[in-house]
């Protein structure tokens, strides 16, 4: 089986969707039978082996309508099986053509088009209008979360669109090299100083502030230091690096200079390091945490206890799952923010606390074997149409 798998980004654009992407394409191409090729956008941030074994073609310079009419005839050539779109990502920059992606690829290529939508609910009235255009015009939809996807399947229930929902992977893979100690050490943890991590890309949404007044409160009753691992979002850069200058700011009105390191972007082993000395992450979303958060999923697969916020945009299934502790997005204190910390960094037995893989395990292997049905589905739904036939 042939497969191509389409993202506006790929490592080391800053973008979570292009890791998602990489990490899935590289363990799809390991697959026995399975080629894998990968599309992305021209950047010369993309690292082509971080998606091997699989191919990172020759780029996509633009997402403008032309230049997709003109990939479909490429992917015609190309005669994969099956074509998956990862949306949206940082390197589509917008463009309201690729909005045209999946309608172009089966009609001109002749090709079953997955679309995996990763962001609909935050997006305004027309992101999400756009966004439903783009599921009709595909041969399958898949979100990795049940509540967007039972939200979509609602609101597509009309034109009987298929919508699936896969579970999210961790961006991050766990490394077995990580040295807690001397990583605690040179971050300047004290022997015994709780150590909270906090993963992403700095924005706004990610209510970094309050889980500073969360530190301020959890120091009174222990002594604590917060990791913030990630840089400012590319994707909104002069809203992001303002957000960023206040919270050094309202870190210096603290007090917490000493108390707070900012870890900044970096790559994915030293992310797994930074997680695997950190004694609890916290991670607030403002809409509640959700299962396509890829942060959320690399800190449960690195076997943390896991702060996070309960809102609309969770789902029952997560609010089960083991290791998380929540408190209610939108309606919780510095004092709640502390609290909760403290009674997560006791909530595993201490025989476990710091174990890699308790309260989360990889879900790659899995959702290889869940893709590749759905691949081998639509090729027996959509047997190659002589219209696909190279030309002579």
């Amino acid at each position: 089986m042939k497969l191509l798998l389409i993202s506006g980004s790929l490592p080391n654009v800053h973008c979570g969707i292009g890791e998602y992407t990489a990490r899935l394409a590289s363990a799809l191409a390991s697959a026995p039978g399975t080629s894998v090729q990968v599309l992305t956008t021209k950047s010369e941030l993309v690292r082509p082996q971080a998606a091997a074994p699989a191919e990172v073609l020759p780029p996509v310079s633009s997402w403008g309508l032309s230049s997709v009419i003109q990939l479909a005839r490429r992917i015609r050539r190309l005669r994969p099986d099956v074509v998956h779109v990862q949306y949206p990502a940082v390197g589509y920059a917008r463009s309201l053509g690729v909005l045209a992606l999946p309608l172009a690829v089966r009609w001109l290529a002749r090709v079953p088009v997955v679309l995996t939508i990763h962001e609909r609910s935050e997006k305004r009235w027309h992101g999400r209008l756009a966004t439903d255009f783009m599921a009709l015009t595909s041969s399958r939809v898949v979100f990795p979360d049940p509540v967007e996807a039972s939200a979509l399947r609602r609101r597509l229930r009309v034109f009987r669109t298929r919508v699936d929902v896969a579970r999210m992977i961790s961006t991050i893979p766990v490394t077995s090299d990580s040295d807690r100690a001397a990583f605690r050490t040179r971050l300047g943890v004290a022997p015994g100083e709780l150590l909270v991590g906090t993963f992403g890309l700095i924005h706004p949404r990610r209510r970094l502030e309050d889980l500073i007044d969360g530190l301020a409160a959890l120091r009174r009753s222990r002594p604590s230091h917060l990791l913030v691992v990630g840089g400012e979002a590319d994707y909104d850069a002069h809203r992001a690096a303002e957000y960023s200058a206040s919270l050094k700011k309202k870190i210096g009105d603290l007090g917490l200079s000493a108390s707070v390191t900012w870890l900044g972007y970096v790559g994915p082993a030293e992310v797994s390091a930074a997680l695997q000395a950190s004694d609890v992450a916290a991670l607030l979303y403002q809409g509640g945490a959700s299962e396509r958060n890829t942060t959320l999923q690399a800190a449960l697969e690195h076997g943390l206890p896991v702060v996070t916020t309960d809102g609309p945009a969770t789902s029952d299934s997560l609010r089960a799952t083991p290791n998380l502790h929540f408190v209610r997005a939108g309606a919780y204190t510095p004092a709640d923010l502390a609290q909760a910390i403290l009674s997560a960094t006791t909530s595993l037995p201490p025989p476990l606390r710091g174990r890699v893989g308790v309260g989360g395990s990889s879900r790659l292997t899995e959702q290889v074997q869940w893709h590749l049905a759905l691949y081998r589905e639509l090729v027996a739904a959509h047997p190659r149409s002589p219209i696909a036939s190279p030309p002579r």
